[in-house]
């Protein structure tokens, strides 16, 4: 009679299996997949639009579990391919020119629609009340600066001079779009 083995020993003898045999049957399978590309493409359509709901949730899910990294490796290949990123955005934009147009009148009515505009010099007078130091850091802005809005104008802060201030590029690029108080708080300024 014989002895049935545990799921723990059948997957130990296929790992082995598959060691032993790994190139050969790294081969196979790509040689299926290049023989039956639109076969599996056709599956794979018809999997996520039968699962749309499941798919997104798992992209969701993969996301947040590794939107730190994803954001650091984009912020990385951005610093590093940045004429390659303009002129994809270039492309995109000739690709997508009703998008593009769309983004770009959101983007002007937001600024009108928010507040009276800024006045001329706003930025020479910010320089002197911040005695040249970013607001966030207070690290000189002789090198460049970043006219900010302090409360974001998706978050409904106005376009207007008294919501605006100073900041090193890589402080107001790392701020983004977020809410002054959680700014604050990321910075250790509030508890």
């Amino acid at each position: 009679m014989k002895a049935t083995k545990t799921p723990a020993e059948r997957l130990e003898k296929e790992r082995a299996r598959y060691q032993a045999e790994k190139e050969r049957i790294k081969g196979v399978t790509a040689a299926y997949r290049e023989a039956n590309r639109e076969l599996l493409k056709e599956k794979a359509r018809a999997y996520r639009a039968a699962n749309r709901d499941a798919v997104k949730q798992q992209k969701a899910q993969r996301y947040l579990a590794t939107k730190d990294d994803c954001n650091a490796r984009s912020k990385a290949y951005y610093e590093q391919n940045k004429g390659r990123a303009a002129e994809a955005h270039k492309e995109w934009c000739a690709r997508n020119p009703e998008r593009a147009r769309s983004i770009r009148a959101n983007r002007r009515k937001t600024l009108e629609t928010s507040g009276p505009g800024l006045s001329p010099g706003i930025a020479k007078r910010l320089y002197e009340l911040q005695r040249g130091r970013c607001a966030c850091c207070g690290v000189p802005l002789k090198a460049g600066y970043h006219i900010d809005h302090i409360m974001p104008l998706s978050l409904g802060g106005a376009h207007a001079d008294t919501n605006v201030q100073l900041l090193t590029p890589r402080c107001n690029l790392r701020k983004k779009a977020m809410h002054p108080i959680d700014w604050a708080q990321r910075n250790g300024r509030l508890l």
